[in-house]
Formats: C-alpha cells, structure tokens, sequence
C-alpha cells in the first residue's frame, strides 16, 4: 500500500495511532504537503548507514563553504513541510532560528516521494538538492535554475562531485 487519504476528520483509531507514534518519537520523518500527512515507510539498513555516513563525508566540505549541517528537520510551514534526511543552512546571525536552508540532502528508499519534493524545495529557495540512492549507489546534485532545479555533475556550494562522493560513500552490501 502506498497511500491512504482521509477526507474529513480522522477516524479516531487512526488518530489514536498517529497519537502514538508522535508519544514514542516514530513521527520525526513524517510530513505534511499541503495538509495532507504523509507517513513514509520504515527505513531500512541500507538507508540508515547511508544516511548515518553522508554528514560525516559532507561536514568538511559544508565548513570550508560556511554552511552549518544539521540532521533531519522539517522545512516549510506547520501545514506544508518535508523532512529530508540532512539539511545545510546559511546562518544569517549566531542563532539557526533565522538560518536559511542551502543543501538538503534525500536518501531515497524503494518507491519513495524524494524526487517528488524538489519543486517544495525550489519554493523554499533551497540552492541544491543532492539525492542518493543506496539501492541503485548513485548520487545525483541538483542546482537551482530560475524556474526548477536541473541536474549538474557537481555541487557549486560544496565543490564536490557526484563521482567524487560516490566514491567516498562506503555502500553497504
């Protein structure tokens, strides 16, 4: 199943449900696009060490840039936000309440919406969006163009290419 949409008010055991996944700290991935909840699949092993290794690997390339990396957080609006696996902000003063969201980083999982997210990215001003998939081991940058993002072999941020990280990515198995 991939989608399930309720019209209306939440039948109470779903609520009940969604309740408790908020109580126990399950509901950090889940999203919100235009009002609509979206709960993503667990994530698997290949998806946790890709998504465990990547700030490593990005954090030297984000500091000599000046940008501050961050884990999952959501970005948007309390009724239209999405949670990408890693966010580098652009801090504009000492605290990251105003920081502004640079590179987010999707590590996909089989049948996914990462790629669906980059036009909510693109009105967010996001600058590049970098999606890795550990299924497949690819790496793909995608740089701000004046309407939507478009595809570029490296980022213009990080200075990094997508062969270059690829080849740093220790893939599992």
């Amino acid at each position: 199943m991939r989608s399930v949409v309720f019209v209306g008010e939440l039948p109470p055991a779903i609520q009940a449900w969604l309740d408790e996944r908020h109580r126990l700290g399950q509901d950090d991935f889940d999203e919100v696009w235009e009002g609509d909840r979206y709960v993503p699949p667990p994530l698997s092993g290949r998806h946790a060490r890709v998504a465990y290794e990547l700030p490593l690997i990005l954090r030297p390339y984000a500091d000599r840039a000046g940008l501050v990396s961050a884990g999952h957080c959501a970005i948007g609006t309390d009724e239209d936000y999405r949670v990408p696996d890693m966010v580098l902000f652009r801090a504009r003063g000492p605290s990251m309440d105003d920081a502004l969201p640079a590179v987010v980083v999707e590590v996909t999982l089989p049948n996914d919406r990462s790629r669906l997210k980059s036009d909510f990215y693109h009105r967010q001003g996001v600058e590049e969006v970098l999606i890795v998939d550990p299924e497949r081991r690819s790496v793909e940058w995608l740089v701000r163009g004046a309407e939507a993002f478009e595809p570029a072999g490296e980022s213009t941020l990080l200075g990094l290419s997508a062969t270059a990280l690829a080849d740093l990515i220790d893939w599992p198995a």
